[in-house]
């Protein structure tokens, strides 16, 4: 019994602490290891980690209308999906599916 509290106990933690995490953006940089023939110098990619929201299509595209980005990541509800809606001057959308 007491073994089964722990692990009930250590479950809800370790679930707390991973919704902690997904609440905050986080930036990296990593280094391309492969050199540049031109000027053998190493390439730094910057990468953002975003959180992603579950939201319909029209939900996303009216979230990205208000928005001033050019693009919207997000999971798609009806495929439980990630993807990307796309904008180039808020005129014309592309939505990107894997």
């Amino acid at each position: 019994m007491e073994g089964q509290i722990k692990k009930l106990k250590d479950r809800i933690t370790d679930h707390q602490k991973r919704a902690l995490k997904q609440q905050f953006e986080t930036y990296s940089y990593a280094t391309d290891f492969q050199l540049d023939a031109k000027n053998h110098s190493r390439k730094t990619i910057k990468t953002k980690k975003v959180v992603t929201e579950s939201l319909s299509l029209s939900e996303a595209l009216e979230k990205l209308e208000a928005s001033k980005e050019d693009f919207l990541i997000f999971k798609n509800i009806e495929s439980d999906k990630i993807n990307v809606l796309v904008t180039k001057d808020h005129e014309l959308y592309k939505l990107l599916e894997p």
